[in-house]
């Protein structure tokens, strides 16, 4: 007996003992049981006994299914199996056709009489369509493909799941995409006043991607979309005079130094100051001139059209639209709802991100309708 016990002893104690410093805290260490069976020595069996777990004093953290992270795969093949492949969004009512493939009912192509029908012939397979995936092509009877019950279910209890966890979520305002009479807005709002029956949210797919192209959510879903961005870090009245400093450094460059000198020394030397040299002549010479020259002459010639008493500018026009501002950034405004010019023609400021640009359009008008006054004149007289 003495010589049995202690061999009876040592497997089931080592077996059963933990090591001393195990390389993974987060592994459970088993004991073995014994290998003598029912008839081996008291003290083995005994030492072995049921499987041991480590002290109490140790802190082992075991993982679990429910505590290990899902992998980016993982995550997208759960989201391709909620997602519909030919709309992108939740599945409603869903479809499988009979070569495996999933869709909403309401992407189901439109059917057609089949030519051949096989076995059996009754009247759900008479109609048929083609799929709609590339991949197959082959064509379907509508009989063969009913709602798949078992995953509308499905599929309906993890909507369920998932608006509710979405609801109870701290800070539950959502930039949040709403259709009211056709047009798409942006609605900051929270997820219970989205689901109103006025407000149909589209919560993903493709369709959210396009809407963050767009500014503010005002252009429709098949709209062309275009990026018009004006950064204010300088005001109207500094824009301006950057803009007339530069245009003035272009004018100058090849001039005769002489000249400028000249005109600089002795500006009120008679002929310098005159209208015909310091307003613009031709329509090229726009491009050229001074956007407080262009403010000058475009005022000149609403005071030369008041003395005149054109019926554009009567005083029954003035009263309704007022009196001609002397603000380059409101001039072009008031200009284009007074002058008759052609809608299409001021359409041209909606398009102009600047004022100068706006101003230079407003000279292109006045220059054309003094062309055409002088052509009319000329006519009469003829």
């Amino acid at each position: 007996m003495s010589s049995t016990e202690p061999n009876s002893a040592t497997p089931g104690a080592a077996a059963a003992s933990p090591p001393s410093s195990p390389s993974d805290p987060s592994r459970l260490y088993i004991a073995a049981p014994d290998a003598h069976g029912d008839g081996g020595g008291g003290a083995g069996c005994n030492s072995a006994g049921p499987a041991r777990l480590p002290s109490p004093d140790v802190d082992v953290e075991v993982p679990t299914r429910e505590d290990a992270p899902l992998s980016l795969a993982q995550v997208r093949e759960v989201v391709r199996l909620m997602q519909c492949p030919l709309c992108s969004g939740r599945l409603r009512e869903p479809v499988t056709l009979p070569c495996g493939r999933t869709l909403c009912r309401k992407c189901l192509p439109s059917s057609h009489l089949r030519a051949n029908i096989s076995y059996p012939a009754t009247a759900s397979r008479l109609l048929g369509f083609q799929c709609p995936f590339t991949a197959c092509r082959k064509e379907h009877a509508t009989g063969d493909c009913p709602v798949d019950v078992t995953l509308n279910k499905a599929l309906s209890t993890a909507h369920a799941e998932l608006d509710n966890m979405l609801s109870k979520m701290v800070g539950s305002n959502v930039q949040t995409i709403t259709k009211f009479g056709g047009r798409w807005e942006s609605a900051d709002v929270s997820l219970s006043r989205a689901r109103q029956s006025t407000a149909t949210a589209q919560c993903g797919g493709r369709l959210l991607g396009v809407y963050s192209m767009a500014d503010k959510g005002e252009l429709d879903y098949h709209a062309d979309i275009f990026l018009h961005e004006r950064i204010n870090d300088i005001s109207v009245a500094e824009e301006e005079e950057l803009e007339a400093r530069e245009t003035r450094q272009t004018a100058v460059v090849g001039a005769n130094p002489a000249t400028v000198q000249g005109h600089e020394a002795s500006p009120d030397r008679p002929g310098t100051s005159t209208p015909s040299t310091r307003f613009p002549t031709t329509i090229e010479d726009i491009e050229h001139r001074p956007t407080s020259e262009l403010m000058e002459f475009a005022v000149d010639f609403v005071r030369r059209m008041q003395g005149e008493s054109v019926r554009w500018l009567t005083t029954r026009m003035r009263d309704i639209y007022g009196e001609c501002p002397q603000d380059p950034a409101f001039f072009p405004w008031w200009l284009a709802s007074v002058l008759p010019v052609r809608d299409m023609e001021k359409y041209r400021l909606l398009g102009s991100t600047s004022v100068r640009e706006r101003l230079k359009t407003c000279c292109r008008w006045i220059m054309e309708w003094e062309q055409r006054r002088w052509s009319i004149f000329d006519c009469v007289v003829m």
